[in-house]
C-alpha cells in the first residue's frame, strides 16, 4: 500500500481545513499565505513533480517558481476560505489552511455589498447593516489598489434612519485602473466586527447613460446618431427602438452608433446601451420624435402625398418647401450608403419614361434635361453625358453634384 500523507484534519466543530502537525516525511511544509504578495507559499523538501492549489476545494492555479508558490490574482482580506495544495504525481498528499483568521462574529458585518460606475467618474457603494450588529455599530469604506494596497476611505457617506453609514460614492473614479479591492469596517465598543470586501473589476460594474439621439431627416430619409462617453468601455451594443405613428413598436440590435431609416414619416425613438460583452443594460432614453412635423411654419398645414391622396397645400407652401429643401442640404452625404438591415431594407423601383424629364438636383429648383448635343451616334449600352441648360454651356454647380444653399442661385 501506498504511503499516504494526509496533513488535514476535518471537524464538526469547525467548519473547513486545519493544518494538523506536520509529518516529517511530508514534500511540503510551513504552509502560510503571504497576503501582501497574493501567494500561497511552503517549503519544499525533495523532489516534487507538480503542486496544485484549490480555493475552497476549487482548482485555481499550479505551483510555479520550481513548485516554491501559488501565486493569486484576488485575495479576500476579510472572508474566510480554505486553501489547499496537492501533489498530481506520487503517493496522495494534502495539506491545506484557512486565511484569514475568523474575527468577531460574522453576522455583524456589512452584508450584500455592492458598487457601480456612473455618470462617467463617479463611484457609488451600498450595503446593510448586519442583522447581528450591536447597536452602537458604524461602518467605513475604502477603495483599496490591488497590488500597492494602498487605501482611500470614501468621503461621502449616506446614513439610514437610525444613523448608520450604508451608502458612499466617490467623486473621482481613478481612470488608469481596472480593478479595485472595496472594503467595509465596522467598529464597535461592545464586539469586534469582521469586514466585509469584494473585488470589482470597473468596466463590468460600470451603468452607462442612456446616449441622446440626434436625427436629420426630410420625407423620405432620416439619419439618427447617437454617443457614449466612457472611461472604461470602448464597445456597445445597442436597442434602439421605433414607433412610426400607431404602428407597432419594433426593436433593432446594433453595434454602430447610427441608424439609417428610409420613408420615415413622422416617428417615434428611444435607445438603450451595454458594453460589449457585459450583462447591465442602460436604462431607456426619454423618447424623441422625428419627422416633418416640427419644420411646420405658424399658420401652415401640410398633408404628406401618401398612395391615392392628392397633396392639398394650404397656407404659405413656399418657406416649408425651402425648409425642407435646406434639410436636405444638411443630410449627411457619407452616411446615404449606409447598411440596413435586412428587415428594414427598401427594394427601389425603376421607372423608364421616353420623354423629356425634370430632374430635381441637390436643393435647388428642377430643371429640364434638353437634347443632347448633336455629335457621333451612340453604339448601344454605352453611356453619353448630357449637359444641363442651355446647349454648349458649362455645367452648373449643380449639375456637378455640389448642394448650394445660396438663395441667390435660385
Amino acid at each position: 500500500m501506498a504511503l499516504l500523507w494526509l496533513a488535514v484534519c476535518l471537524t464538526s466543530s469547525v467548519s473547513g481545513l486545519l493544518q494538523t502537525e506536520e509529518d516529517p516525511d511530508s514534500p511540503i511544509k510551513n504552509l502560510r499565505m503571504e497576503p501582501g504578495e497574493k501567494r500561497l507559499t511552503w517549503d519544499l523538501h525533495g523532489n516534487v513533480s507538480e503542486i496544485m492549489c484549490f480555493i475552497n476545494s476549487k482548482f485555481i492555479t499550479k505551483a510555479i517558481n520550481n513548485n516554491r508558490y501559488c501565486q493569486f490574482q484576488v485575495l479576500s482580506s476579510c472572508e474566510v476560505k480554505n486553501f489547499t495544495v496537492s501533489l498530481t504525481k506520487g503517493p496522495p498528499f494534502l495539506m491545506g489552511i484557512q486565511y484569514p483568521l475568523q474575527e468577531g462574529n460574522p453576522g455583524a458585518s456589512a452584508q450584500r455589498l455592492d458598487c457601480w460606475v456612473h455618470d462617467m467618474d463617479f463611484l457609488t457603494c451600498s450595503w446593510e447593516v448586519g442583522r447581528e450588529a450591536p447597536s452602537d455599530i458604524q461602518y467605513r469604506l475604502y477603495r483599496q489598489h490591488l497590488w500597492t494596497r494602498r487605501e482611500q476611505e470614501c468621503p461621502h457617506y449616506e446614513r439610514d434612519n437610525r444613523g448608520k453609514h450604508v451608502r458612499c460614492h466617490f467623486n473621482d473614479v481613478p481612470r488608469l485602473e481596472k480593478q479595485l479591492q472595496i472594503l467595509v469596517r465596522g467598529t464597535s465598543q461592545r464586539a469586534t466586527i469582521p469586514c466585509s470586501d469584494r473585488t470589482v473589476e470597473l468596466s463590468e460594474i460600470e451603468k452607462l447613460n442612456p446616449p441622446n439621439i440626434t436625427g436629420t431627416c426630410n420625407k423620405s430619409y432620416s439619419m439618427m446618431e447617437w454617443k457614449v462617453s466612457s472611461h472604461f468601455n470602448r464597445r456597445y451594443e445597442y436597442e434602439l427602438q421605433i414607433q412610426k405613428g400607431s404602428d407597432p413598436a419594433y426593436t433593432e440590435k446594433l453595434q454602430e452608433n447610427f441608424f439609417a431609416l428610409y420613408n420615415p414619416g413622422n416617428y417615434m425613438a428611444r435607445l438603450k446601451v451595454k458594453g460589449f460583452f457585459r450583462n447591465t443594460w442602460s436604462e431607456w432614453s426619454a423618447p424623441q420624435h422625428f419627422g416633418l412635423g416640427s419644420l411646420k411654419e405658424e399658420g401652415v398645414r401640410t398633408q404628406i402625398q401618401t398612395e391615392g391622396r392628392p397633396r392639398e397645400d394650404t397656407g404659405r407652401t413656399r418657406g416649408l418647401q425651402a425648409k425642407k429643401r435646406d434639410l436636405r442640404c444638411n443630410q449627411p452625404r457619407s452616411r446615404l450608403d449606409v447598411r440596413l438591415p435586412a428587415s428594414r431594407t427598401m427594394k427601389p423601383e425603376i421607372s423608364v419614361v421616353p420623354i423629356a424629364l425634370s430632374v430635381g438636383l441637390g436643393c435647388g429648383s428642377p430643371r429640364k434635361l434638353t437634347d443632347a448635343p448633336q455629335g457621333p451616334a451612340v453604339a448601344p449600352g454605352s453611356l453619353r453625358s448630357l449637359q444641363i441648360g442651355a446647349p454648349g454651356a458649362p455645367p452648373t454647380g449643380r449639375a456637378a453634384g455640389k448642394c448650394s444653399r445660396s438663395r441667390t442661385s435660385d
